[in-house]
């Protein structure tokens, strides 16, 4: 196996959770280190049609099985938390792209984060063998070994995009974010800050197979980018969450249908929220591009994103709110041109795989990571290993045979 091609930079003042949480949030302080991020590139699909493995399966049973084990492949990506030094003191964080460039890529981004330069390439390094080792073996992960291939897979590498607040030109950027609201409490909307309901993004076996058949044929560039970074639900923020659901609990008995109804399911996703989130990630899902203008590529993710899902998971599998078949809706962010380093903010965030703040928040600063948190099976709704339907690989060209073009 060829060693991956590894581009580090630095040193760079970077934010590193310090374990604590107080009444702004995570606490965190900044140290000078270096980034390493490797790359994985995806060379085979599993095809439904082509495995004499999944004979008498329903196509929906095999890709909930093939998922499956996906998932569980993040839970193991989870490092123990640490009883010092922070959650992830290395900010190991993964970063699935799919990306149109007259062809399409789908690839995998690692980062690792060390003050000491060497160690750090050797954490990617390491990184990148536990991920081959991990992720299932039908997708033939392989690594970018050229820095020429690596700048291709990441389009925007070494590329400053933004200057004085602006994109260049014909350039788009954006994030998917699930849906907050502030639950009105009576007809009259009073509304309390205690009231906060952030929904889940949806978990659907052919989720992202309509993003993948619209980049395919795309007409510019353009990226989606799923971005991973395992951290803990701090004490403080399992308090907050039972406070969230107590709130709920009372909105039952509220005289309004509307807010009942909506107590019933502020405390699902809550209790949901509670059980699952032992081992969370961060995760941000991101696009961009240009030579061609975003509108059809956000609606088709937010869409497959916060559809009504198709069937529940079940129960044991860790997935899903089995008894919620609502459609949770989904938001867009575009960074601001009148607020001062947000562009810069939102373009380094997408070009070096970091998390920083941009754009507007409607929660308290103690609510506001339940935004991005998911566990394994939560995150596995947008990042996850092409798994298609019969009738997209026919439409696709890609029946009868299993390799992904190089």
């Amino acid at each position: 196996m060829q060693d991956p091609f590894i581009w580090t930079f630095g040193p760079v003042p970077t934010p590193v959770e310090t374990g604590e949480f107080d009444d702004l949030g995570v606490v965190e302080e900044t140290v000078g280190g270096y980034h390493s991020i490797a790359a994985l590139r995806i060379t085979a699909l599993p095809l439904y049609a082509g495995d004499p493995w999944t004979r008498g399966l329903l196509w929906q049973e095999w890709t909930q099985e093939l998922l499956g084990r996906q998932a569980q492949c993040l839970a193991a990506l989870h490092p123990s938390l640490l009883k010092a030094g922070g959650p992830n003191p290395t900010l190991r964080t993964l970063d699935l792209r799919y990306v149109a460039q007259g062809d399409l890529q789908v690839v995998l981004l690692l980062k690792t984060f060390d003050p000491d330069a060497q160690r750090s390439r050797w954490w990617a390094q390491a990184f990148a063998e536990e991920v081959m080792a991990l992720f299932p073996s039908e997708y033939g992960l392989q690594p970018v070994a050229s820095e020429q291939a690596f700048a291709r897979c990441a389009l925007g590498w070494k590329e400053d995009k933004v200057e004085e607040d602006e994109l260049a030109p014909g350039w788009w950027l954006g994030e998917i974010r699930r849906y907050e609201e502030f639950v009105p409490l009576d007809r009259e909307r009073q509304v309390r800050e205690q009231n906060y309901l952030v929904y889940p993004f949806t978990w659907r076996p052919s989720g992202m197979s309509q993003v993948l058949a619209l980049l395919q044929g795309w007409p510019g560039q353009a990226v989606v980018s799923v971005a991973l970074r395992p951290t803990c639900l701090y004490e403080a923020e399992e308090r907050h969450l039972c406070d969230l659901y107590a709130t709920f609990e009372k909105l039952e008995g509220a005289s309004w249908l509307k807010a009942r109804i909506q107590g019933q399911i502020g405390q699902r996703i809550y209790a949901s929220y509670l059980r699952r989130l032992k081992r969370p990630y961060l995760m941000r899902v991101r696009f961009a591009g240009c030579g061609s203008q975003p509108e059809a590529l956000v609606r088709a993710l937010g869409a497959t994103l916060a559809a009504v899902p198709e069937s529940a998971p079940a129960p044991e599998t860790g997935g899903g709110l089995p008894a919620a078949q609502f459609d949770a809706g989904y938001q867009v962010a575009f960074p601001r041109r009148d607020v001062p380093g947000e562009l810069e903010t939102a373009w380094c965030n997408f070009q070096w795989l970091e998390f920083d703040a941009w754009g507007p928040e409607m929660s308290l600063p103690i609510y506001r990571r339940f935004r991005y948190l998911s566990d394994a099976w939560a995150a596995n709704c947008a990042f996850r290993l092409p798994v298609l339907p019969p009738d997209l690989v026919a439409e696709l060209g890609l029946a009868g045979q299993q390799a992904v073009k190089e």
